[in-house]
This record gives structure tokens, sequence and C-alpha cells, in this order.
């Protein structure tokens, strides 16, 4: 289990360390790369893993505990969060270098190809090689990942989902994006209309994608259902304030103060001024329209990247086991269970009812073939799903 220490100062470590640093902002598929290097450099010498967390004041795609927490799933012994204030930023390149090798008896460092510390950033890469030899530090750099030709970053992403390239992003973030924050209450417009919404309360310094109205999924606090929503995200036409607000279908509960995660699935359209509450009722109407075509053709709904993995590690031998029965059985479970719930509103979907029959009919051979090579494997697996034996 990771360690959280939120200060730049010694602690008491019984071995040596491999140290990786950086903004780690969205802990995409580059900054991955890096993290499972520095965790599978220090399993094999036999050092401590250190990931030091540069914290920023500048906007970031996920706030720090999100990105804590995505750095955490990957095996790092400690994180360190370090606030970039002045004393931080103006410190000599070697007085850096010098208090990582005092503070956590780094032995070896791992870092991005376009990495720099200390101030005006003269800890480049060059450096770094340079003075760790005088040091006796090993050094490991570590090429990013490309996407489609281009490297992968924050930035990148934040491209990506300034234009509306959902897809994009999540390819170089290796997980769907998401948005996340508290429900509050709103103006109430949408549940006098027809159309109730849950407003979340995102911070200033947190990044805002395209504005518009996308095709969702949504998350209430950690439960492990999602709901098909219309989200809209833009200026309020009456307070003019940023307003991220979902529009779960055919969803009734009160949910304030719970946590909602948002997971945007396709960019629908582009914000469009309106004069009159009608107006509003009919722009809402047809973007319901389109968001139930949208899930009614399968664009969507199958297992998103994170619940896949999180299936994988709760019933794989590894977080690489996609194909051992145990897995492809919770996989398949996973999936009709949604079916189950899509067909209560979708009742004349032929089309997904035979996929259904198929998948419950692989899932059944899959079942009878682990009772028949590990029949307690089996009992343990049908407990877990709660399935019938």
């Amino acid at each position: 289990m990771s360690q959280i220490v939120s200060e730049f100062c010694h602690i008491d470590l019984k071995k040596e360390s491999v140290v990786t640093i950086g903004k780690f902002d969205a802990v995409h598929k580059g900054h991955q790369k890096l993290l499972k290097y520095t965790v599978n450099f220090a399993k094999k010498n036999n050092l401590v893993s250190i990931a030091i967390l540069i914290k920023k004041r500048n906007l970031s795609i996920y706030n720090i505990e999100e990105n804590t927490n995505f750095i955490k799933e990957l095996g790092i012994n400690y994180i360190i969060v370090i606030d970039f204030l002045p004393e931080f930023y103006t410190m000599e390149a070697k007085e850096f270098f010098n208090k990582l090798i005092e503070y956590y008896r780094m032995k070896h460092i791992a870092v991005g190809f376009d990495f720099a510390f200390g101030r005006d950033r003269e800890g480049d890469i060059e450096f770094l090689y340079k003075y760790s030899k005088e040091c006796g530090i090993g050094v490991s750099v570590i090429k990013f990942l490309n996407n489609n030709g281009n490297r992968i970053s924050s930035s990148s992403i934040r491209d990506c989902l300034s234009n509306g390239k959902i897809k994009d992003a999540n390819k170089m973030l290796g997980r769907e994006y998401t948005i996340s924050g508290e429900i509050v209450h709103g103006n109430a417009l949408g549940r006098k209309i027809g159309y109730p919404t849950a407003n979340l309360e995102i911070p200033n310094n947190i990044f805002i994608p395209k504005m518009g109205v996308y095709s969702s999924i949504v998350r209430i606090g950690n439960g492990s259902k999602y709901y098909k929503a219309l989200t809209f995200i833009g200026i309020s036409n009456i307070n003019k304030e940023l307003r991220v607000e979902s529009h779960i279908l055919d969803f009734s509960r009160m949910i304030y103060g719970k946590k909602l995660t948002i997971i945007p699935l396709k960019y629908i359209r582009d914000n469009i001024k309106v004069n009159s509450i009608e107006e509003v009722k009919l722009l809402l109407k047809k973007d319901e329209y389109k968001v139930r075509e949208f899930f009614k053709k399968g664009e969507k709904m199958s297992i998103t990247a994170d619940e896949k993995l999180k299936i994988i590690k709760e019933f794989g031998k590894n977080e690489k086991d996609t194909g051992s029965a145990g897995v492809q059985i919770a996989l398949l479970t996973n999936r009709i269970s949604y079916l189950k719930g899509h067909f209560q509103t979708h009742t004349k979907d032929n089309h997904s009812r035979m996929g259904l029959l198929k998948m419950v009919a692989k899932r059944r051979k899959l079942l009878n073939y682990l009772r028949k090579v590990d029949i307690e494997a089996y009992k343990n697996l049908i407990q877990k799903l709660k399935l019938r034996k």
C-alpha cells in the first residue's frame, strides 16, 4: 500500500530507493510507463519506489487526490506531494538533487526524456547524466509513448478534450476521461420543465472540456452501477456561471451532497443561445432523443476500461490476465447485468436481446468448464458474483 507524504523532507527508509518526479497530471499512458518502470526497477533491485508529485496551481485535468489515487494503483511505495512554491522552484539543481539523496536514500532516478528541474530548469537531462555520475547515482530516461505520431502529454490530452475528441483523449489516458464533483443545488429550472439535473461543483483550477452537450454515463458515489445521462457543460443563460450538469435518464432519486462521476462518451452539439423556456424544452427533447439513440445503437455501454481493469484485478491472476475462465465469466456477468437494466426501458430492442442470450450461453459454458477443472474456484466465483448454482 502506498504511503503519502505531504512535505519535502527526510523520511525514515530501511532501504535505498529509486525516485521518479513529475506533475503527473491525469497520469496518462506516458506517466504510467514511467511509474511502472520505477516500480519494477525497485522490485528487481530490492529498492523502495518513490514518486514525487509536484503540485502546481495552474489548470489540471484531475485534482491532486485523483492523480494520487491513479499513482497508488500502480504500486508505488511512497508518494511525496510537493507544493510548487518559490523555495522549491528557485532551488539550484545540484541542491535539489542532493536533497533527493539525503531525504530518500536515492540510488537511482527515473525520469521522462523532457524532464528538467531546479531554478530556470537548469537540471535537464544532460545535467542529470553528468551530475548523477559524480554522485554515483543511476539514471533511466524513459521515452513517452506516441499516439498517431504525436507524443502523449497532458497538454495533448487537453487539446483533444478542448475539441470534443473524447476517444482520442481516452487513448492517451489509457482509461475513460471523467469529471467528478459534489452534487449541489442549482436553480431547479430543469426540474420545473421535466429535465431535473445533477449539478456538479467544480473547483476553479480543474480543466473543463469543450462546452456543449454530451452523451454520457454517470456513477453515483463509489457505486458500481452506471446510468445513462445527457450532460451539459457551459455558461448558464441565467446567472452566466459555468455549469456542469447531467440529466440522468429514467432516474428520480434525490442525490444532493453525493459525489457524481461523469464519463462523457460522445460530443453531441455546441451550446445554443435560447430566448425562452419553450425553446429550452424543445432543445432538451431533441438532445434526449439523440442520447437515447446513441445508447440504443450500442455505441457505448459496453464495459468501460476502468471497470474492465477492476474486474481483471479482482478476478484475474494479474492485471494482464484477460483470458482466464474466471475473468471472462466476471466480464460477461457485468455486461449481462447492464443489458438486463437496458431492457427495462428498451423492451423492443430485439437485436440486443439476441446478444444477451448468446452471452448467457457463453457464460454457462465457461461455468461448466470451470466447475469441471476447479470446483473450489467455481464455488468461490459464483459466490463473489452472486450467481445461483
